[in-house]
């Protein structure tokens, strides 16, 4: 008896080292464990994480479709050798075990995961005759291509029309679908355009192209919120050129006149069409006079060195008239400049009398320099000298 124990164990043993690859793939089947591209499970994850980005129903139903495709036919074939595995078992030790519990135990194994496979087959495969029928399939295409026009995703919504249309060529409501899309996707390439007019601050030409925007598009509302960001962009764009021309105002006043003109005239040349009239017509009225008075104040210096006094004298009164009318009483660097030259020139003048004895012109001179440079020393000590003599 304990030998004939020991046998049927020997054989059961043989028995399940045939059928472990049975388990095996039997428990891989259950945990969703074959190829990830074949797994209805994989298919369900696909699914679900797409949903998280807006997807709806449909979108996951066609993602299990695909995968269930290819876990039909995979069942199919496991079924098929499954089959041929315990009839080879059966063939090899049903003699051997006949009567046995060990045998009564894997026929009744066998049939339990050959029912199951069935169940799974079946199933899958009433699964999947839900989808092979064309109408189905057109519902499916158009639900998923709404779920992706819902999202603004035209091109992936275009992709799926066009699949439900060589379907169902002649349906109307693909052929709505379809011109709409194109209808979108025509006016995203105009609000693209226009953000992009925004970022390189073409205001002006970026509101007109809101225009373009049809009432019954998605982006109307979209372009209609950028229409305010750009209107606010303009106003500060306006501020900033008030800003700027106080600005140069304040490097004329330093003396700094080159880089005053050249700030604005930059400015004018990026910005002009985009700020108001009365906001241009200020900037330009500041760089003419900026340049007025750059042009005076040269023509003075070259008749000053050039020793026309006069002509120099005249030039710069010009250059007085212009800075007050543009800055009012302030003092700038270039009327210091003025006062110091034609100072000098009286301040020699005076010198010149003094040595020749006239003291009472020399006297009138040096109050002629000083009024047009206070603080020039020389002229100073020298009207003190005059004074002393007397």
């Amino acid at each position: 008896m304990r030998k004939q124990n020991i046998k049927y164990n020997t054989e059961a043993t043989v028995i399940y080292g045939s059928f472990e690859p049975v388990f095996d793939d039997f428990k891989m089947l259950r945990q969703g464990s074959f190829d990830p591209d074949m797994s209805i499970r994989k298919g369900l994850e696909v699914a679900e994480d797409q949903q998280k980005v807006g997807f709806n129903l449909e979108e996951m139903h066609f993602q299990i479709f695909q995968a269930g495709k290819k876990t039909a036919n995979h069942l199919s074939k496991l079924y098929t050798d499954y089959t041929d595995r315990l009839k080879g078992i059966k063939l090899n030790y049903a003699d051997k075990l006949k009567g046995s519990i060990t045998l009564k135990y894997f026929r009744t194994i066998s049939i339990v995961i050959l029912l199951a496979l069935l169940s799974l087959i079946m199933s899958t495969t009433f699964f999947m005759s839900e989808f092979n029928n064309q109408d189905e399939n057109v519902k499916l295409y158009i639900s998923t291509a709404k779920s992706f026009c819902n999202n603004h995703l035209w091109d992936q919504a275009r992709e799926y029309l066009i699949k439900a249309q060589q379907i169902s060529p002649e349906n109307i409501e693909i052929e709505n679908e379809l011109n709409y899309v194109e209808k979108e996707k025509k006016q995203l390439a105009i609000y693209t355009r226009i953000k992009k007019m925004r970022n390189e601050e073409k205001y002006q030409a970026a509101l007109n192209k809101i225009k373009s925007i049809e009432e019954t598009s998605w982006y109307y509302d979209q372009s209609l919120e950028l229409k305010k960001e750009i209107l606010y962009e303009i106003n500060e764009l306006q501020n900033r050129t008030s800003e700027l021309i106080s600005q140069s105002k304040l490097l004329y006043l330093q003396g700094d006149l080159e880089n005053a003109i050249k700030q604005l005239s930059s400015w004018i040349l990026k910005y002009i069409d985009e700020i108001e009239s009365n906001v241009k017509l200020k900037v330009e009225k500041t760089l003419e006079k900026l340049k007025e008075l750059s042009e005076s104040f040269n023509v003075g210096l070259s008749a000053y060195h050039n020793k026309s006094y006069k002509k120099a004298f005249m030039s710069w009164s010009n250059t007085i008239e212009i800075e007050n009318s543009f800055i009012g009483d302030k003092k700038s660097f270039l009327s210091k400049e003025i006062g110091r030259y034609i100072g000098e020139v009286f301040f020699k003048k005076a010198i010149k009398k003094y040595n020749e004895g006239n003291k009472l012109l020399a006297k009138k001179l040096c109050a002629k320099a000083l009024k047009a440079n206070p603080s020039h020393k020389d002229c100073h000590n020298l009207l003190n000298k005059i004074n002393e003599e007397r």
